[in-house]
């Protein structure tokens, strides 16, 4: 049994694969949306999203926009015409209370072994979407990975279009795009990207980036953020607010006196700049960072650690940052 899960105020999101999501073939995939009843404080799933066929593995990455209006579902091992696990990303809305439908054309990978819809985050109004394929592969770079935006000017999502060029570090066994975060408005977009395969430091140490589009295509919107320590991973979630001014960044097998606990890092995201905000580690064997969060204020952070099978909540106070 696997879950994914994305949460806004009045939804949430659930995926898995198990014997249940096998609809269109084994490990096609399914997505199950809940909606809160407030009256009885109960959630009551209202629809259900299918992946298209064998081994799609739909569902794989979620996400919901702020409002809970549009949902975005990524199959990365979406295989058609021999192209094997080259991905793909949809997007829905509500078009009524409670009835969602999908908007547009899925979205395909086209490189075999890309992974292709790994990630994808939707913007606050669900006008931009980031989809990432971190095992894509070309000439240069061996599963360097890439993402790719898309927008749609049309009120109902039926036009999804490139957004600008794919945006990519180039560099062999990244897996660039492992994780995404898109926000901002119609004027600036800033998009936070995980490579947590990045050795720049040493082999496995990570790296987080933030690019920026204010008209005149994907530029760095400060310095890459790089993990320290071998195989610590930096990059492996990342997550900004709606207002792309605050970014939190996993950083799960950071370790601390030799041993592995994690960590969640948070950042300011001003003009051309990243600066540190705080930090939280997670105890011994928590992987702590393995998913992150923030709050839509920027004022709160998530972070999960699987192996504990926990989630803890800081908030940023006025003397002491973070605290729980």
């Amino acid at each position: 049994m696997w879950f994914q899960c994305s949460h806004v105020e009045r939804w949430t999101a659930y995926s898995c694969w198990l014997p249940g999501s096998d609809t269109y073939g084994k490990n096609s995939g399914k997505v199950r949306l809940f909606m809160e009843e407030e009256m009885s404080n109960t959630w009551v799933m209202v629809s259900e999203f299918y992946g298209e066929g064998s081994g799609d593995l739909f569902g794989a990455a979620v996400s919901l926009s702020p409002e809970g209006t549009w949902l975005a579902v990524g199959a990365p091992y979406y295989t058609r015409n021999e192209v094997k696990r080259s991905g793909s990303a949809y997007a829905y809305r509500e078009v009524s209370e409670s009835v969602w439908q999908q908007s547009g054309n899925p979205m395909r990978g086209v490189l075999e072994e890309s992974l292709f819809g790994w990630s994808v985050s939707l913007s606050p109004e669900g006008m931009f979407l980031a989809v990432g394929a971190p095992e894509m592969s070309d000439d240069k770079s061996l599963n360097g990975g890439f993402v790719k935006v898309f927008s749609s000017k049309a009120a109902d999502g039926s036009d999804w279009q490139d957004y600008g060029d794919p945006i990519s570090n180039g560099v062999r066994g990244d897996r660039f795009g492992f994780s995404v975060s898109i926000a901002g408005d119609e004027t600036l977009q800033r998009v936070a990207i995980g490579a947590p395969g990045n050795s720049a430091v040493v082999e496995g140490s990570g790296l987080a980036s933030v690019y920026e589009h204010s008209g005149n295509g994907w530029s760095n919107a400060g310095d890459d953020l790089l993990g320290e320590s071998q195989g610590e991973n930096l990059g492996y979630a990342v997550s900004l607010t709606p207002s792309a001014n605050r970014l939190v960044v996993g950083v799960p097998k950071k370790q601390m006196d030799g041993e592995i606990v994690g960590q969640v890092q948070v950042f300011n995201v001003g003009d051309g700049t990243l600066t540190p905000a705080g930090d939280k580690f997670g105890l011994y064997g928590e992987k702590f960072g393995v998913s992150v969060a923030i709050s839509n204020n920027g004022k709160r952070f998530f972070g999960g650690a699987t192996d504990a099978n926990l989630v803890r909540v800081y908030e940023d106070k006025p003397i002491v940052n973070f605290n729980n």
